[in-house]
């Protein structure tokens, strides 16, 4: 049995105890990786995310899921957010998963019999956070709730669930303990690397964890072949030579595979666009 399958096998379990709970299966022919049904005949979604996500297909399952009234809750793998009290601009990933947990992000380590939160919280300058580990989530019963999502890359409304308790930094001792160590301490400095836990996160390659460590514009950078420091004009003719080779009427990939790569590039040039404030 591989140490994801241990984590799935206790929550399935943990949910079992919660209030109105129908039954708990894993899922054989959805991509949902484990389907709780209620009582009241809603059906929840829980799905496990070991690599970096990509949003358009999660915005596909939110409307998949929210269009025949059924609800969503997503589980990541810890490694692949940053350290406790790191300092960033999350990219958008990071802000869509944020905004659809209501604010906070449930995570998980293979093998582990818990979840844990993080959350994301504001730093002064109002565009910098600071990344706030809670420890374990608290189960307190299944809870389903539309939410609005703000975040550009999936932006609309959604049927979404979650464990119940209030998020840990709503907490007043908690966010007194939080911004006095902040007060205190001041900037804290970390090296982040894929190793920070000790282990490599099963069923996540070594690309998906180097890519989740990049910003936005350092993988669409990578994505069009040029360095962080290229000219507008690099950047223009490595983007026009990738969509020549990639255009679905012209490439010699399949169709679909060509067209995902053209949409690829495409958003990673538009990408560095806006990061570099190109008209």
């Amino acid at each position: 049995m591989s140490t994801t399958t241990t984590t799935y096998n206790w929550l399935r379990q943990k949910i079992k105890t919660l209030p109105s709970i129908r039954n708990v299966h894993r899922s054989l022919d959805t991509p949902a990786d484990l389907i709780v049904r209620t009582w009241v005949g809603m059906s929840v979604n829980i799905y496990f995310l070991d690599g970096v996500p990509n949003l358009r297909a999660i915005k596909r399952l939110l409307h998949d899921n929210t269009r025949v009234y059924q609800a969503s809750l997503f589980v990541l793998h810890h490694q692949l957010l940053p350290p406790d009290r790191k300092r960033l601009v999350p990219d958008d990933w990071m802000y869509a998963l944020h905004e659809l947990n209501s604010e906070r992000i449930y995570t998980y380590l293979p093998g582990e019999e818990g979840l844990r939160e993080v959350h994301f919280d504001y730093m002064p300058d109002g565009v910098e956070r600071e990344v706030w580990h809670g420890g374990e989530a608290k189960f307190e019963k299944l809870r389903v709730l539309n939410v609005t999502v703000k975040t550009r890359a999936i932006r609309g409304q959604y049927i979404m669930a979650d464990f119940g308790a209030n998020p840990y930094w709503r907490r007043s001792e908690k966010r007194a303990e939080r911004l006095r160590a902040r007060f205190n301490h001041g900037p804290q400095h970390y090296t982040w690397t894929r190793y920070d836990a000790g282990a490599m996160p099963g069923g996540a390659d070594n690309e998906s964890l180097r890519r989740a460590h990049l910003s936005d514009l350092e993988r669409s950078c990578e994505t069009l072949g040029v360095p962080l420091g290229a000219t507008q004009d690099e950047v223009k003719a490595a983007f026009r030579r990738l969509a020549r080779e990639f255009h679905p009427d012209v490439s010699d990939l399949e169709k679909d595979e060509a067209e995902a790569r053209f949409r690829e590039i495409n958003v990673a040039y538009e990408t560095i666009k806006t990061k570099k404030r190109w008209s």
